[in-house]
């Protein structure tokens, strides 16, 4: 039983007849014929009746089409899926803040010179990123945060990033951060890395906060921000262009705030021709001390 045998018999089953099958695959119809009993040989059964000028399906015509039409859907996907043309993915895990203020122009260029590569973000926080790892949901995970430490991660760093205490450029907010006691504060959800460098400056200084609130949003919090609605801990990355243009001050501290973008992958994860190109192309672009 051959896919060319299949193809013939479903063009026939749809035609309702040998010779209007063989019009449309272009065949002689003795072919469309040789074809049909080449099967019926092969499966030891009959496929089709004649009933006067009319063809009709077998009881085990009826069972081989519904058959024959899953084999063909099956030998195509398969043909696809082996095919070096064919479109391939990447899911990638990725925080907001690495996706829209550090990464946009790596991707573009990494995308651009790979074709037929897709890739699927999936923007989270970095401890869910860490799960999708461990659960195998994505293929790679970009991560701001402590370095990662679990024997079951390979993780990477690519580069440090300063965090950064900032306020509204016109605000009354104090300069300093030690002059911070009960102000309010923006932070972001999720950031556990970050967010734990915050609360233990100000608790190993004694410094009482004032009402906090937590935000999805990166730039929900500047937001806020640049309106002088308190002042927030991030990353610089994500608040350059603002203090830049002199919408937001940085809030002065003698201590300096790191947190680690990594590259995170499963120990047990095969690499891919396409992940590995990925893993060398971000080192490439951003160094990497492994």
């Amino acid at each position: 039983m051959e896919i060319r045998q299949l193809t013939v018999f479903l063009k026939v089953c749809e035609m309702g007849s040998f010779t209007e099958a063989a019009k449309v695959l272009n065949y002689a119809q003795s072919t469309v014929s040789d074809s049909v009993k080449g099967l019926e040989k092969d499966l030891d059964c009959t496929l089709f009746e004649r009933i006067g000028k009319r063809i009709y399906l077998t009881a085990k015509g009826e069972l081989l089409r519904e058959k024959a039409v899953s084999i063909l859907n099956l030998h195509h996907e398969t043909f696809a899926m082996l095919n070096k043309n064919t479109p391939r993915t990447l899911k990638v895990g990725i925080t907001e803040s690495l996706s829209t203020y550090k990464f946009p122009t790596f991707f573009r260029t990494f995308i651009e010179e790979h074709h037929n590569l897709s890739i699927n973000f999936i923007i989270a926080r970095c401890e869910e990123i860490h799960q999708f790892i461990l659960e195998h949901q994505i293929d790679i995970g970009f991560t701001l945060d402590d370095e990662v430490r679990d024997s079951r991660v390979n993780a990477t760093t690519l580069f440090e990033e300063e965090i950064v205490f900032v306020k509204g450029a016109q605000s009354a907010i104090p300069d300093s951060a030690l002059d911070l006691s009960e102000e309010k504060y923006l932070l972001s959800k999720g950031h556990t890395g970050y967010n734990r460098l915050f609360y233990e400056f100000f608790d190993t200084h004694d410094v009482t906060l004032g009402t906090s609130i937590l935000m999805e949003s990166i730039e929900g919090i500047k937001s806020y921000v640049k309106q002088g609605f308190g002042f927030s801990f991030m990353p610089y990355a994500t608040v350059a262009m603002e203090l830049e243009k002199n919408e937001m001050k940085k809030v002065q501290t003698e201590k300096k705030f790191i947190q680690y973008v990594q590259i995170l992958i499963h120990k047990d994860k095969h690499l891919s021709d396409d992940l590995k190109n990925l893993i060398a192309f971000a080192q490439a672009a951003y160094g990497g001390k492994g």
